[in-house]
C-alpha cells in the first residue's frame, strides 16, 4: 500500500537516507525537473532546512543535520519518488493519445504527414441511430490539426437531435484523434459535455475505416464500423459511411444535422447490416 510505503520511508534509517540522496541526484539529471531539486529550491519548498543543510545531506557530510522527514515527504508529495510523475506529465498533454497511438502502431512521421494532407477536412457521417430504431443519424465529422506545433490530427464529431413536441433537443460532441496504419484508419474519441468544462469526459467510441475512396489525391469517402459504449453498461456497433463535404456547403452543414428516418438509398445501402448464421456482415 502507498501509505504503508511512505510510513516506512519516513523512518530516518541509513538505507532510507541513502535512497533519498540517490533519488535526488537522479532527479537532478532530468532536464524537466532538475531546477526544482537544487538545494536552494528544496530549501525554499520545505522551509525547515537551509540550502547548506541540504548540500551537506547530499554530499554525505553529517556536520549539520537535515530534516529528513520533511525532505522525504516533499519528494513523495511531488510524485518524484518513482517515475509516476513522468507518466502523468505525458498523459496530461492534450495530444497524448494521438502520439501514444502513433508510437504503439509504429507510425512514422512521414506517413503521418502524407495522411494528414489526404484526410483533413469536413465530412458528413451517416450511421444507424442507437436510441431510435429504424432511424439514421447525420452527423458532422471534422478532421484537422489540433495545433501547428504538435500537428496531431484531431477528430471532432457533432451529433444533433432537434427538439420535437415535448422532447427537448440536445447536442452530443465526441473529440479524439485519427491515425492510419497500413490501409486501415482508426478514430478513437470520447464524448464531452458541450458548453461545460471540457475536462468532463464521457463514453468512448472507436471507428475503424476499412475502405477509403480518393479523388485527386484526397479522401472523398470512407466506409467502416463504429463501436462504443453508452449509458451505464451498454455497447453498440454499426456500419458507418463518411463523405467529404464540399467547401461551399460547410457553412450550411450544421443545419442538416439531425436524426432522420428517410435517407438516400445510396447511403442506406452503404450502412446496411446483413446477418447470416450468427455472422454479421458489413
Amino acid at each position: 500500500m502507498p501509505e504503508q510505503l511512505l510510513e516506512d520511508l519516513l523512518k530516518p534509517t541509513r538505507d532510507n537516507k541513502a535512497a533519498l540522496r540517490n533519488r535526488i541526484l537522479e532527479l537532478r539529471e532530468d532536464s524537466d525537473v532538475k531546477t526544482k531539486v537544487t538545494s536552494k529550491a528544496l530549501s525554499e519548498a520545505i522551509k525547515v532546512a537551509t540550502k547548506d543543510q541540504i548540500d551537506n545531506f547530499i554530499r554525505r557530510i553529517s556536520i549539520t543535520a537535515v530534516n529528513y522527514a520533511a525532505l522525504m515527504q516533499y519528494i513523495w508529495d511531488q510524485r518524484w519518488w518513482d517515475d509516476t510523475w513522468i507518466e502523468e506529465q505525458i498523459a496530461e498533454h492534450p495530444d497524448a493519445l494521438y502520439f501514444a497511438l502513433c508510437s504503439f502502431y509504429n507510425i512514422r512521421e512521414t506517413s503521418r504527414q502524407e495522411f494528414d494532407a489526404d484526410v483533413t477536412g469536413t465530412y458528413r457521417l451517416w450511421r444507424s441511430a442507437i436510441h431510435h430504431p429504424g432511424y439514421y443519424i447525420l452527423a458532422k465529422l471534422e478532421l484537422k490539426k489540433s495545433s501547428q506545433r504538435t500537428k496531431a490530427l484531431q477528430s471532432i464529431e457533432t451529433h444533433v437531435s432537434r427538439p420535437q413536441k415535448q422532447v427537448a433537443g440536445h447536442t452530443v460532441i465526441l473529440e479524439g484523434f485519427i491515425v492510419k496504419k497500413s490501409n486501415y484508419y482508426m478514430i478513437v474519441s470520447r464524448q464531452i459535455a458541450p458548453d461545460t468544462d471540457a475536462s468532463h469526459k464521457g463514453a468512448p467510441q472507436i471507428i475503424i475505416i476499412h475502405n477509403a475512396n480518393y479523388v485527386d489525391g484526397r479522401i472523398c469517402g470512407m466506409h467502416g464500423i463504429v463501436f462504443g459504449c453508452y449509458g451505464t453498461n451498454k455497447f453498440f456497433s454499426t456500419p458507418v459511411y463518411i463523405e467529404r463535404v464540399d467547401e461551399r456547403d460547410i457553412l450550411t452543414l450544421d443545419e442538416e444535422l439531425e436524426v432522420r428516418q428517410a435517407i438516400p438509398d445510396s447511403i442506406k445501402a452503404k450502412i446496411t447490416v446483413k446477418v447470416s448464421k450468427n455472422v454479421i456482415y458489413f
